[in-house]
């Protein structure tokens, strides 16, 4: 997840701890990090805002903006 802030991120977190997900990794990252985790590498946030990209089997969807779309895509996986 990318995030320009903390509170502009929350409302992700929130969907994603609304969702039971066991073995599944976590990661945030904040624009212009000078060494982010590989998984938020080359994954920018779109038009400023917190962005997500949901990930399984080393494919990463196409990111999402808002949190409805965060957790539509959590119970798909």
């Amino acid at each position: 997840m990318v995030s320009d802030d903390s509170q502009a991120g929350k409302p992700f977190w929130d969907a994603v701890a609304g969702a039971y997900l066991p073995h599944r990794t976590f990661v945030a990252a904040r624009p212009g990090d000078p060494a982010p985790l590989a998984p938020a590498k080359d994954r920018p946030a779109v038009g400023g805002r917190a962005t997500a990209y949901v990930c399984r089997h080393f494919t990463c969807s196409a990111p999402v903006t808002t949190p409805e779309e965060l957790a539509r895509l959590l119970q798909e996986s």
